[in-house]
């Protein structure tokens, strides 16, 4: 075992084109930028205690979508919110799914019990 503590993970999602995913994070999703790089190659982007950070790639760069799974509390007035329906899975998880122009995607979870 890893003798560390580890305080966060964040994931990185490459899309590729940085205003654009900018504009969608902040305006659907309500997420605040925490940094954006003058050249727009980097950014970060934070809602409430989570932070995701967006890598530009090249035009001719193939993008393989990420995942992120946020656990949330009070999951339903949040899916109001940004105008999702929320589902419970087989394993008794209160989701919904949201995905960004480059096809990533963050599944909000909370647990149903």
């Amino acid at each position: 075992m890893i003798d560390a503590h580890i305080e966060d993970i964040v994931p990185v999602f490459h899309v590729s084109d940085m205003e654009k995913s900018l504009d969608f994070f902040k305006d659907t999703l309500k997420f605040q930028s925490g940094f954006v790089a003058e050249d727009y190659s980097f950014a970060i982007i934070k809602l409430s205690q989570t932070a995701i950070h967006l890598v530009r790639v090249s035009k001719d760069q193939k993008i393989n979508p990420a995942v992120s799974y946020i656990w949330c509390k009070e999951i339903e007035q949040l899916a109001e919110k940004l105008d999702q329906q929320v589902s419970v899975t087989p394993y008794q998880m209160k989701e919904f799914k949201i995905t960004d122009p480059d096809g990533n995607y963050l599944i909000f979870g909370e647990n149903s019990e």
